[in-house]
Formats: C-alpha cells, sequence, structure tokens
C-alpha cells in the first residue's frame, strides 16, 4: 500500500503578551475583569433583590420541599417497580436488596411528605398521602408473594411442570423398550443380512433422535430459547423418519417386537401431544407465572400510586407558580436598573469575546479545520503551533497522534488482507470432479468477498455449490464462511443427503446465526449432486443454469426456484427436488450476479443474454478456455460485486 508523503505546516508561534500567557491565565485575567463588573452590578441591584428574597425564602420552606419529596418519592417508587421486574426477570439477588433499599428511602420520604402536610393543615393531601400509603402496603405484600412465587420454578413455570411431570416417565419408557427392541433385534438369526441390518440401524437412529428431541423439549420448556425449539424440530423430522421406516417393516418383527412397537407407538404419540401443551405454555402470555402477575396486578398498583404522587407534585407546583409570579413581579422592577449595568457589560463581553477569538477560539478553529481534514481523508494533514499554552501543546500532541494514526492504518491494512487471505484459503484448490473437467475463479469486489462456491467430494458423492450474500465486505464474507463451514458439516455427517434437505438445515443455521448477529442478510444458492451417467439432481434459488449442448452448440437455461436463505427460518415447504443431465462435451457455467450486473461506460448491464452469447460464440472448447473467455469478455467492464465463475464439461 503507497503512503502519502507529510506535509508539515510551519510551526510559527507569535511573540506578545496573550501568545507567552497560557489558557488559565488568559481566561483568569478575562474573568476577572468581568468579576469586578458583576461585583458592581450586584451592588446596585443588592437592595432589590432583599425584597425578592425574602418572599422566595417563604415559598422554599413551604412548596419546594413538598415538590422535591413527592417526585423523590416518585422515583423511588419506581426504582422499586423496577427492581421487582430485574429480579423476575434476571433473577439476580442484587436486584432484591435495591428493593429493599428503595423501599426503606420510600416509605422514609412518604412519612416526610404526611409530617409537611399536617404542618400546613391541608386534609386535602393527607387524604392522597393515605390512600398512597394503603396502596403502597397492598403493593408491597403483592411483591413478597412474586418474590417466593418466583422461587418456586414448578409454580412460577407451567411448562417446566408439565416437562417434569409428562415427558421425563415417557422418556424413560420409550429409551426401555427401544433397548429391547434393539437386543431381540440382535438375537434373530439373520444378523448378517442387509435387511436386519437395516432395521437395527433404523432403530439406533430412532433411538439417538428421539432422545435428542426430548432433550431440547425439556431445555426449551426450562429456558423459553427457541434455539432448543428449533432444535426439537430438526430431530422431530429425523425421528419421524426413523419411525416411518420400522413401521414400515413391522411385519417382519416378532410377536414380542411388535407389541414393544405398539407400545412405543403410544408413548411416542403422548409424548408429541405433551409437546404441543409445552409450546402453548412456554408462548402463552402465563409462560412465567410471576411476571404475568406483575403485569396484570402489580403494574396497575404502581401506575395508581405514581398518578396519585404525580398529583400531588403538580398540586405543589401550582402552588410554587404563584408564589413564584409575586416574587417576579418585584423582579421586573429591579430589571430595569440591571438595564445600563447590562449594556455595558455586553461591550465589555464583546471586547474579551474579540481578545478570545483571536488567542483561543481561532486557533482552535483552525485545529478542528486540520481535523475536518483527517476525517476527509487526508491523513497527511498536519496541525499549525501558534502558540506556547495548552493549544499549542494541543496542536503538538495532535501531530504525534495523526503520526500514529497513519501507522494504526497501515497495521489495519495488512488485517484486511489477512482476512482475505483466510478466505480464499477456504475456496477449494484444486477442484476436482471424476468425468469432468473444472474451472473455477472467485473476484472479490472488496477484501472480504461475500460470494462461496465449492466442490465436495464425501463418502462416494460429489456436490457443487455456488452462492452470493447479499452486499460484500467482512459482514458478507463472514456469512459465507458460516455457509461453508455448516455445508462441510452436514454432509459429513450424511453425504448422501437430498439437497432439498441440505438447503433447509442450512436456512435454519444461517437465520439462527444472523438473528444473533442482529443482522438482517440473505443468500442466494444453488447444490448440486452428482448422480450417475452425467445427471445432477439440484435444488435452491440462484441465478440460471447455463447447459451448452455439444450436439447443437446452444445453450440451454434451467431455471432455479426455491427461497432464498437467511429470510425465514423454514423454507422446507418452498424446496422441490429438480435434475437435469450432462451428455458428454456438454458445458455448465454457474456464476453469480457480479458478471450480469457488470456495467460499461454508459452504466449498460452486461446481462444474461449477452454472457450466453459469449458461451455460444465459444464453441466446443475446454472447461478452462471457455472460463478464460468469460472473464476476459469482462475486462472492460465495471464490476460493483463479486465476481465468480464455475465452468464445467462433462468429459466421459
Amino acid at each position: 500500500m503507497n503512503t502519502a508523503p507529510v506535509h508539515t505546516m510551519p510551526n510559527t508561534v507569535h511573540d506578545g503578551f496573550f501568545s507567552n500567557l497560557n489558557i488559565t491565565q488568559k481566561l483568569g485575567l478575562g474573568l476577572g475583569v468581568l468579576a469586578l463588573l458583576t461585583f458592581i452590578v450586584i451592588s446596585l441591584c443588592m437592595f432589590s433583590g432583599w425584597r425578592v428574597l425574602g418572599k422566595i425564602e417563604v415559598t422554599e420552606e413551604r412548596r419546594v420541599p413538598s415538590a422535591l419529596i413527592s417526585a423523590r418519592t416518585q422515583a423511588n417508587l419506581l426504582r422499586m417497580v423496577a427492581n421487582l421486574r430485574g429480579y423476575l426477570v434476571l433473577s439476580d439477588i442484587g436486584h432484591l436488596d435495591k428493593f429493599n433499599q428503595a423501599k426503606t428511602v420510600f416509605d422514609h420520604e412518604l412519612g416526610l411528605l404526611e409530617n409537611l402536610a399536617r404542618q400546613w393543615h391541608d386534609e386535602e393531601d393527607l387524604h392522597v398521602i393515605q390512600e398512597v400509603k394503603d396502596t403502597a402496603d397492598e403493593w408491597v405484600i403483592l411483591a413478597e408473594k412474586l418474590f417466593v412465587l418466583h422461587e418456586k420454578p414448578l409454580q412460577n413455570q407451567p411448562a417446566l411442570k408439565i416437562s417434569r411431570l409428562g415427558v421425563r416417565a415417557l422418556n424413560v419408557k420409550v429409551l426401555a423398550n427401544i433397548e429391547q427392541l434393539i437386543r431381540l433385534q440382535k438375537q434373530q438369526p439373520n444378523t448378517e443380512s442387509d435387511a436386519h441390518r437395516e432395521q437395527l440401524s433404523n432403530m439406533v437412529d430412532f433411538r439417538t433422535s428421539f432422545d435428542s428431541m426430548l432433550v431440547n423439549l425439556r431445555a426449551y420448556a426450562a429456558s423459553g430459547d427457541t434455539t432448543f425449539k428449533n432444535g426439537y424440530s430438526t430431530y422431530l423430522s429425523i425421528n419421524a423418519t426413523a419411525w416411518s421406516k420400522l413401521d414400515r417393516d413391522i411385519a417382519s418383527f416378532t410377536e414380542a417386537q411388535q407389541q414393544l412397537m405398539h407400545s412405543i407407538a403410544s408413548s411416542r404419540d403422548k409424548v408429541l401431544g405433551i409437546a404441543f401443551q409445552i409450546f402453548e405454555a412456554v408462548e402463552g402470555e402465563r409462560a412465567y407465572e410471576d411476571l404475568y402477575l406483575f403485569r396484570t396486578e402489580a403494574n396497575p398498583l404502581a401506575e395508581k400510586m405514581l398518578n396519585l404522587l404525580e398529583n400531588l407534585t403538580l398540586s405543589q407546583q401550582s402552588e410554587l407558580e404563584n408564589d413564584l409570579n409575586a416574587a417576579r413581579e418585584d423582579m421586573n422592577q429591579s430589571h430595569q436598573r440591571l438595564l445600563i449595568s447590562g449594556i455595558l457589560s455586553f461591550l465589555l463581553a464583546l471586547g474579551m469575546a474579540y481578545i478570545f477569538k483571536q488567542h483561543i477560539a481561532g486557533p482552535v478553529l483552525r485545529l478542528t479545520k486540520v481535523v475536518t481534514r483527517i476525517r476527509q481523508g487526508e491523513r497527511d494533514a498536519r496541525a499549525k503551533i501558534e502558540s506556547k499554552d495548552e493549544i499549542g501543546q494541543l496542536a503538538m500532541s495532535f501531530n504525534a497522534m495523526t503520526e500514529q494514526l497513519n501507522q494504526t492504518y497501515n497495521a489495519l491494512w495488512g488485517e484486511m488482507q489477512l482476512a482475505a487471505k483466510i478466505q480464499t484459503v477456504l475456496l477449494p484448490a484444486k477442484p476436482e470432479l471424476p468425468g469432468y473437467e473444472i474451472a473455477a475463479s472467485l473476484e472479490p469486489a472488496d477484501e472480504v468477498g461475500g460470494d462461496y462456491y465449492d466442490v465436495i467430494s464425501v463418502g462416494g458423492y460429489n456436490w457443487l455449490v455456488v452462492g452470493d450474500v447479499s452486499g460484500h465486505g467482512v459482514t458478507s464474507g463472514l456469512v459465507m464462511m458460516m455457509v461453508q463451514t455448516a455445508i462441510h458439516t452436514v454432509l459429513l455427517e450424511n453425504p448422501n443427503v437430498e439437497p432439498c434437505h441440505l438447503i433447509s438445515m442450512l436456512n435454519k443455521t444461517i437465520c439462527a446465526n444472523l438473528e444473533k448477529m442482529g443482522d438482517s442478510k440473505h443468500m442466494t444458492i444453488i447444490v448440486l449432486a452428482s448422480i450417475t451417467d452425467g445427471g445432477f439432481s439440484f435444488a435452491g434459488h440462484h441465478e440460471d443454469i447455463l447447459i451448452r449442448r455439444a450436439q447443437t452448440g446452444r445453450v440451454d437455461r434451467v431455471e432455479t426456484t426455491g427461497m432464498w436463505i437467511g429470510i425465514i427460518p423454514d423454507i422446507s415447504d418452498m424446496l422441490q427436488p429438480e435434475a437435469f443431465k450432462l451428455e458428454i462435451g456438454d458445458c455448465m457455467v454457474l456464476f453469480t450476479d457480479g458478471i450480469t450486473e457488470a456495467r460499461d461506460a454508459n452504466n449498460n448491464l452486461f446481462g444474461d443474454d449477452r454472457l450466453v452469447k459469449v458461451i455460444e460464440d465459444a464453441g466446443d472448447v475446454s472447461a478452462t478456455c471457455l472460463h478464460g473467455n468469460i472473464l476476459a469478455s469482462l475486462q472492460s467492464w465495471s464490476k460493483r460485486d463479486d465476481v465468480t465463475l464455475v465452468v464445467l464439461k462433462r468429459t466421459e
């Protein structure tokens, strides 16, 4: 990275009386003159002020204390409410201590209000204060009830109670039955047959997914965290698949196994019914009984007390305003005496302002302009040192700080290059697919891009993936790496997964992660599974798949349907399996919209049709040659987004 040369402004320090003073001395001199004039003005107005002060003192002894204490009482009531709510939500014992402290102060302030009202013989205020005390007693009793209820989870959380009383026993029963079912299966004479091993595998899958399903269900009942609900749904789907396979083979089981299957089915249906009860309890308004009572009973009582105290405060403030209006009339007379003194002060202030502008505000303004230049990208800007005071020292420190900023900028640039290198490493170094020639590339718009392609061979299955995260830069690159990790994780565990199911699981993971990040990114993606004899099954929503047919030399467009990932958690109903076939010599082109949305000097789009023409005009060439032709056609076009291009040609 090139660094611009640094041009330092001349450090000219003007000699003079003010230049040689520090800011404290400059301000002291000016304020000393103003203080002298102020003393004269105060002396002239002292007599008038005495009369006003006499009336204000009467007001302070009666109305001000009442208004202030009433306001403090409201504040402490709000603290009590906040700490009660905080304890119910966070279970932090510190909120309980703060609640008791606020209650002690609240009772004290309420007592002070009552004493003041008795001194003034104000029956209306006494009635309001007594009503506040009665309501407060009722509210405190309710608060104590909520504290006790919060410490009893089974009473406080209906979902937890349902989980403990209903789910645990059924879980033990089902797992015991499935264990017995597995033992009986292992005792069968034909243990080496494929059918027997598949049934045994289905039993193990059912046991594992059922246990995981109930672990997530109990965790959701205890915490209300939707991650566990999503986990339950995922394992429920897996468990339903395993159960369907077992139920399909039930006729081949022994009588004892069939009885166990019927028992498991009955218990499993009960668990599913209880799960819906738990969901309703967790997601209902009474998921936490203490918070429900807080909203419906404690809050209305608190609002009532706040309204009473607010009316009391407004009443005292109204009386205070009346008393102050009387004092204001006397003050108007003193204003006339202050007018002449004010004019003199104004003229003196103008003179001092001019001096301060030249020696304080001016240098600060010029220093601010240098800051603005740096904010606009002029990292070579330097401040002019004009004096020996604190501003001059600030200018010197600022120049040193700017130099350090340049060094930090260079270091951060190196970190961005490292992030781009890490992302590049995640892409396949030498993509290979048996029976095909592959040429692929990714060119990010920023140092870190949001495009993604992959060629994955695992467990005897081959996969192609191309995707595009909305936007580009660090956040999009992070989402891209999460997608890459999630896809590899799923395929390592289940390399023959259906493309639709892979997209659905990937979407749930990305949605959950984006919610935690507080971001609204989305991604277009297509996953293709290579099957026998040039066939591909695929799913996802992305740019059209372009296939140049060797027999005709024309390009077929295969439309992708479905839904973007990262928008809604469940898109399984929007996905459908699709397939096509490549004959020997056919070329498939996968790309991102960074190609079709490239623009020329007239702001025209490169477009799909132009890309199709480039592919058709290339003729029957290798994947590498076609890949190079497409990129060469984009050389004179402005690319504002990440550009990813994958070309696949069937060779055998």
